[in-house]
């Protein structure tokens, strides 16, 4: 990790040099380091993505998949709702409870 601390979490799973089971170690990093930049910053997230993220981890994700689309999360887990992309039951409770936490927070 070492020789990836210059780009952030994020942009290092867009670029498939990061699993989204990492993000722990980066969180540990950041946590151990003297930077003086935010959590949210330093994994590359925006705010609204970050406090999602927080309540619900398993939306991570879904962030990042709107990222590499190029679509605001909301928009994207909104049409994945729609087109029922969450065949197994697993993602679809996943997705179910992300959504009503974006209905919640009034993003979605």
């Amino acid at each position: 990790m070492s020789s990836k601390k210059e780009k952030a979490f994020v942009d290092l799973c867009l670029e498939g040099e990061a699993l989204l089971t990492d993000i722990d170690r980066y969180v540990e990093s950041w946590h151990n380091s003297k930077t003086k930049t935010s959590l949210h910053d330093y994994l590359g997230l925006k705010l609204d993505e970050y406090a999602l993220w927080v309540e619900k981890p398993q939306a991570l994700r879904y962030i990042i998949s709107s990222r590499k689309n190029d679509v605001p999360f909301a928009k994207a887990i909104s049409q994945m709702e729609q087109q029922g992309i969450a065949a197994r039951a697993a993602d679809h409770d996943e997705l179910t409870e992300v959504v009503k936490w974006l209905k919640g927070k009034g993003m979605l």
